[in-house]
């Protein structure tokens, strides 16, 4: 390959990481806030849970079970 053919490849994969990376943005943009939404629901839940079962002296009954 020549200088000139490697550097057109260069910028044709440098356009498809932009693409890429644009596309992980908006991912990350829409999905993000849905996942560490859960995330801090699921530890609030848990730590309250520990601190009722401490207060009660052992494990509440698993409500889903």
């Amino acid at each position: 390959m020549t200088v000139a053919e490697l550097q057109a490849e260069n910028e044709r994969l440098r356009k498809h990481v932009s693409k890429l990376q644009l596309a992980c943005m908006v991912v990350l943009e829409e999905w993000w806030p849905l996942v560490y939404e859960r995330t801090c629901r699921d530890t609030v839940r848990a730590q309250g849970r520990m601190v009722r079962e401490a207060i009660a002296g052992g494990p509440e009954p698993d409500p889903f079970g």
